[in-house]
Formats: C-alpha cells, sequence, structure tokens
C-alpha cells in the first residue's frame, strides 16, 4: 500500500479543490469527493480474474482403505468405522456405541417417566450411577 502520494495525485486533488472551491460547495462535500473520488483503481479483465480464480477449485481427498474393516479412513487418522490404526486397535467403538445406545435410552425412560409423574429423572440417573 502506498504510503506517500505522487505528484499527480496531489495535483488532481489539489485541481479539484480548487474547482469546486471556486464554484461553492459546502467543504464537507468537497472533503468527502477528494477523498472518495481519488481512489484510482485498475479494472481486473476476465481472463485475469479467472487465472486468479483456477486455484479456488476443491480437491478431493485422499482417502486410504482400513485394512481391518475396508471403510475409507483419512490418512494418518483413525479409521471411523472400526476404531484401528495402523494395524492396531485404538479405540473400542463398538463398546463405546453400546454404552451411547444405552445412556440415550437411559435418558429416554428418564424423560417418559416426567412426563407421566412416576419418579423424576434425576433419582433414575443417581441410581445407574450408584449401580455402575
Amino acid at each position: 500500500m502506498r504510503t506517500t502520494l505522487g505528484p499527480a495525485t496531489i495535483t488532481r486533488r489539489l485541481f479539484l479543490y480548487l474547482y469546486i472551491s471556486l464554484n461553492g460547495f459546502d467543504k464537507d462535500l468537497i472533503s468527502a469527493i477528494v477523498s472518495t473520488t481519488m481512489v484510482i483503481r485498475m479494472r481486473h479483465t476476465r481472463s485475469h480474474t479467472a487465472n486468479r480464480r483456477s486455484h479456488h477449485a476443491l480437491k478431493a481427498p485422499t482417502l486410504g482403505v482400513c485394512k481391518n474393516c475396508g471403510a475409507n479412513y483419512r490418512p494418518h487418522h483413525m479409521c471411523l468405522s472400526c476404531g484401528y490404526y495402523n494395524g492396531r486397535q485404538v479405540i473400542d467403538l463398538e463398546a463405546k456405541k453400546t454404552a451411547r445406545e444405552a445412556r440415550m435410552n437411559a435418558k429416554k425412560e428418564a424423560i417418559k417417566g416426567s412426563a407421566v409423574g412416576d419418579e423424576s429423572p434425576v433419582a433414575e440417573v443417581e441410581e445407574k450411577t450408584e449401580q455402575k
């Protein structure tokens, strides 16, 4: 970004300021016109715009195939289907899935119980934590 103004820009601004002040325009209008109209920018042609945007295309991610289950996974990441990475199990997804289903079913039961008015859902959650 330019910090100094060239002689042509200063001459243009001075000429515009003198022209407007001689014709009796408002000073606020003069400052607005001088500050806004003197920014000269070149128009980008369609070809230059297209050349700039040529690198904006989305690329398909590279995927590997899991040796354990055959699902696609991102390189250097764990398989989201089975939990294996580099030939060994990192996370037991089956256990996590069953625990989540049990937790969701308990939550649904607690909500149904509170709708009927039998027991409070807090008491059921406390009972289940004591059982563990």
